[in-house]
């Protein structure tokens, strides 16, 4: 599956990714009469958001929006379907892009702009700014530990109660995964070392001293994946890895 687009958040002047969700509350269409559809393979859910945390407080800024037939139709002549009073337009900003199954010249999805909606999202967010593009692996949902700058902020009823700078305890914890990976077969090592490994249970004291380290960092648990990569050596039948805790 291709990487997903995430929400965007303008955070200090500068807009940071999501990295990490604990809680509820944050903008979903289909509460307000939407059913959005895949925009592309790119955005299955068939919505992404921006948003900007100002006067201590959580704001809506930006929907774009994955519309079928229908409100297709409705939304080009004007009508509807309305969000927050105004009606989605055309995001032609992605017209280059525009996959074969959309009509020629017509973009992949609308969006909503203008908008200052305040959010009463309760619980915490993880924001990540400047990824580390060495770290990159196709089709993965960027974990915060991949960013060299995250911030932590904790919200109740859309206000921003606290925040925190955990940049620094990310950086430990690369080096924590460094640390461990040295433990790990190397890459010559047979097929019978690395089942011997995972035997004697190696790989699951390294993974949950990785995972209850990460989570004491922050105020609340995001439920981050740490997985030991030499587990994807192994045939698929052969592989014992445990659950993904996703973000």
């Amino acid at each position: 599956m291709t990487a997903q687009i995430s929400d965007k958040f303008r955070y200090r002047d500068k807009a940071r990714a999501l990295a990490g969700i604990n809680g509820s509350g944050l903008f979903n269409p289909r509460q307000y009469g939407i059913q959005p559809i895949m925009i592309s393979t790119a955005c299955y859910r068939g919505y992404y958001c921006a948003y900007e945390i100002a006067d201590h407080a959580l704001f809506l800024t930006e929907v774009h929006l994955g519309l079928g037939p229908e409100d297709m139709a409705t939304a080009a002549r004007g009508e509807g379907p309305k969000l927050f009073g105004k009606v989605p337009s055309w995001d032609w900003e992605s017209v280059p892009d525009t996959p074969a199954y959309v009509p020629a010249g017509r973009p992949r999805d609308f969006k909503v702009d203008g908008l200052r909606e305040l959010v009463p999202f309760k619980g915490g967010l993880l924001l990540g700014d400047r990824f580390i593009q060495e770290m990159y692996v196709y089709m993965e949902w960027i974990p915060p530990y991949k960013y060299r700058v995250v911030h932590e902020l904790v919200f109740d009823a859309g206000r921003l109660v606290e925040e925190h700078d955990r940049s620094a305890q990310m950086a430990e914890f690369r080096e924590m995964l460094i640390r461990s990976r040295s433990l790990e077969p190397g890459a010559e090592a047979s097929l019978a070392e690395i089942e011997q490994w995972i035997e004697l249970g190696s790989w699951r004291e390294t993974w949950r001293e990785n995972e209850q380290w990460l989570e004491r960092c922050f105020s609340l648990n995001y439920r981050i994946p740490v997985p030991p990569k030499v587990l994807d050596r192994l045939d698929p039948g052969m592989q014992t890895r445990p659950p993904g805790r996703l973000v």
